[in-house]
């Protein structure tokens, strides 16, 4: 018996440490849609869609390359206390657009040289006349982990919400939202004017 719990608490500790390695390592994020417009647009995201949620216009998309440049133009860096910043360097968020989730991808090196990166999708859903996020899953690196597991990176999540904060208060005035492949397609038209999606 004592054979048997000391094979059984090697095994745990094994996989304890695997989990840590896999979770160390930086994931294989798929490319990013990099693709420039043919014609750069005349406002930035913000700016068209407060402009579409005032005149209610046509639907119109946001592609993902268009996103992740507003996110580096607006985000300053994660770490703001000097004596971190000097240990841990912070690049911009990015969001990867797939088919009714987006991936939120946060990079960092820590002391000039390890990096460390984290992953959490995440799913807008509509309940009667507003909209919510929901975290679905994240990864610590190569490490896959369920929602609950993402706890420790709440306050990462509410720092970088209330930073966009006007940008999601006008996201939600849209009528539909709908995530598809490199693109977020907006209808901010009124309801008895807008198709589902």
């Amino acid at each position: 018996m004592k054979l048997l719990r000391q094979i059984f608490l090697l095994l745990l500790l094994s996989a304890l440490s695997g989990a840590v390695w896999v979770a160390h390592r930086p994931a294989h994020w798929s490319a990013l849609d990099t693709t420039a417009p043919t014609r750069p647009p005349p406002l930035g995201v913000f700016e068209q869609m407060d402009q579409a949620r005032i005149k209610r216009s046509a639907p119109f998309e946001i592609s993902e390359a268009r996103l992740n440049q507003h996110l580096q133009q607006q985000l300053q860096p994660l770490v703001s206390e000097p004596f971190l910043a000097r240990w841990l360097r912070a690049e911009a968020p990015a969001i990867a657009l797939k088919n009714d989730l987006a991936e939120l991808h946060l990079r960092w090196t820590l002391g000039g040289h390890h990096l460390t990166d984290l992953t959490v999708q995440l799913r807008v859903l509509r309940e009667a006349d507003s909209f919510r996020i929901d975290i679905l899953s994240g990864a610590y690196g190569r490490l896959w982990v369920p929602r609950g597991l993402l706890h420790p990176v709440k306050p990462l999540l509410a720092q970088l919400s209330a930073a966009l904060q006007p940008e999601i208060d006008v996201l939600f005035q849209m009528n539909h939202i709908r995530i598809a492949e490199h693109k977020l397609l907006l209808d901010p038209r009124f309801t008895d004017l807008a198709v589902s999606p």
